[in-house]
């Protein structure tokens, strides 16, 4: 979930047009990342297999755009930001 989330970020961070298609292409490919299948894997392994499919799917130019965000400390903070959870009563 959070590999998923930063992508989101990232792909924001770049051009916030290909979000929807970005959460569409996903949200059809996702039994390719769900529990099992990534499971056994490490995390650079599932990042990979993540930034082929937005290559294939947003298109060439995204690969080291991808690439680069997922070792990028701000897509990283800006993704575990997100991740905070506000009390209720606060």
């Amino acid at each position: 979930m959070f590999i998923y989330l930063q992508l989101l970020v990232i792909v924001c961070m770049y051009s916030i047009m290909f979000i929807w298609f970005t959460e569409t292409v996903f949200f059809f490919w996702q039994s390719l990342f769900y529990n099992a299948q990534t499971q056994l894997l490490s995390r650079p392994a599932v990042v990979e297999k993540i930034v082929e499919l937005g290559t294939v799917s947003l298109g060439n130019s995204y690969q080291s755009v991808l690439k680069s965000g997922f070792s990028d400390k701000k897509s990283d903070r800006a993704t575990r930001v997100s991740f905070k959870v506000i009390p209720l009563g606060t």
